[in-house]
């Protein structure tokens, strides 16, 4: 730009006059200084559009970096939720993530009066399967239970493994008697597991129900752990109710 205003300086506003005189005409000048302003606006015009397609392709993919960067910080938030709520094992729940569950199924179940029946189950015998056959088999045992609580629960039921190899089952708007046929469809489901090296699974179940004067979700687990142990000393593979 500063080329063409010294050759407008040099040719136009300051010219040697005897050269200038001998080649242009006063019109001429008038029109050759309006075509160059012309000429030097429209250059101006087509630089300032091409700075302005280009900030605006910058900034277009400044956003697409930043849409990017929150769909992946989201995506690993999610990870990290499943990683902190998930049983690495059984791919189930975990103790922390039901026991969250239970406190609002409790509050919900004492402001609209529904039923709410919790279930503990635990497998027989499970220490002699990994004494026995080995760990390795004992995860595929404790899989196979996770997968039968998966395959005979509704999908607003609510399971966890609770440790080691019990579990616990939460039943939403579902009343005692109802409550124990469930967990009886569950301990024959579960005795019917079949696995390569015909290892023989049973589990034992204790059912209990939410009263009016619970003061709080333990006393709820504590009468479904007192259920499984009753039927644990019964000769286990069957199912007791407090309720």
């Amino acid at each position: 730009m500063w080329l063409i205003d010294a050759w407008v300086d040099i040719t136009f506003i300051h010219p040697h006059e005897s050269f200038f005189e001998s080649v242009f005409s006063e019109d001429d000048t008038e029109l050759w200084m309006r075509t160059l302003v012309v000429i030097v606006m429209t250059i101006s015009a087509i630089v300032a559009q091409f700075l302005l397609r280009k900030q605006r392709k910058t900034e277009l993919q400044l956003l697409e970096y930043q849409l990017h960067l929150e769909e992946l910080v989201s995506s690993r938030t999610t990870d990290l939720e499943k990683m902190a709520n998930l049983d690495s094992l059984t791919q189930i729940y975990n103790r922390r993530k039901f026991t969250e569950v239970l406190n609002k199924e409790l509050e919900r179940a004492r402001r609209y009066k529904h039923p709410l029946t919790l279930i503990m189950c635990d497998i027989d015998y499970f220490k002699s399967i990994n004494d026995q056959y080995g760990h390795t088999q004992g995860d595929v045992v404790l899989q196979a239970f996770s997968k039968s609580l998966k395959d005979n629960l509704r999908t607003i039921d609510f399971y966890a493994r609770w440790g080691g190899e019990e579990f616990i089952i939460l039943l939403p708007h579902i009343p005692p008697k109802e409550a124990k046929m469930v967990a009886e469809k569950l301990c024959f489901a579960i005795s019917r597991l079949t696995f390569e090296q015909d290892i023989k699974v049973t589990a034992s179940f204790g059912v209990s129900c939410l009263q009016e004067n619970d003061p709080d979700e333990q006393a709820l687990i504590k009468r479904a752990d007192d259920a499984l142990y009753q039927a644990k000393d019964g000769g286990r593979n069957r199912v007791c109710s407090s309720c």
